[in-house]
């Protein structure tokens, strides 16, 4: 019985990595709106049932900003659900988890458990009995994303991030795209300067008219503009 404890305390730390922990070559996208998040998730979940009609689909749990490892590290907004089966079911406990991990408006990867006793469930309780998830209340009402920014001269559109300027759409054909830059790009520097904190000056100083422009990323790389 202390074996099993302990080995539901080392499965608990999968869904238990902190924002520290996550690759250094991965960017979080911006925190998903809750709505988005369910709708998203909610076709995913259905979508790996054997019968989507018998099963009503819980969010007790808000997400979190985390890492999952059970086929590999996969990082992004993860959350723990519950399913209810509303009709006789085979194959699964009429009652159950599931983990599912959600960033850059995609599912990144989901785990049902077919058993109320089985991995998934054991460390999804876990991981809340521990805090470590907000319930869903307190996600009803997300802070209203950020306002795009557009920085026509390099034909980018932009929004604030903690890490800098985060890069929502570049034009085709901009300065911006013939350098290689990409949607999902986080920008830090611009010409030796922080963006970080910098809010809506951030389209200034990556607007200024200068004959050449070097761009830090939040993950080393760098970009070399000319006007």
């Amino acid at each position: 019985m202390i074996h099993r404890r302990l080995l539901f305390t080392a499965l608990a730390a999968m869904l238990a990595c902190s924002p520290a922990s996550a690759k250094d070559d991965y960017v979080y996208g911006p925190a998903p709106d809750w709505a988005r998040y369910r709708q998203l998730g909610e076709a995913a979940v259905r979508a790996a049932l054997p019968d989507q009609a018998s099963w009503e689909v819980g969010w007790p749990n808000g997400y979190v900003k985390r890492g999952w490892i059970q086929h590999g590290h996969v990082y992004g907004y993860a959350t723990c659900g519950v399913l209810h089966a509303i009709k006789p079911v085979t194959g699964y406990d009429p009652l159950t988890d599931f983990v599912i991990v959600i960033d850059h408006d995609a599912v990144k990867t989901l785990d049902i458990s077919n058993r109320s006793n089985g991995k998934v469930a054991i460390i999804c309780r876990s991981v809340v009995q521990q805090g470590q998830m907000p319930p869903a209340s307190m996600m009803a009402a997300p802070a209203p994303a950020p306002t795009a920014l557009v920085v026509g001269l390099l034909g980018l559109e932009i929004r604030a991030a903690p890490e800098g300027a985060y890069i929502v759409s570049v034009a085709s054909g901009s300065a911006a795209a013939r350098a290689g830059l990409v949607p999902g790009t986080v920008l830090t520097r611009a010409n030796g300067i922080s963006l970080v904190g910098m809010g809506a000056a951030m389209a200034t100083v990556l607007g200024a008219d200068t004959p050449a422009l070097t761009l830090d990323t939040a993950t080393g790389g760098h970009f070399d503009i000319k006007r």
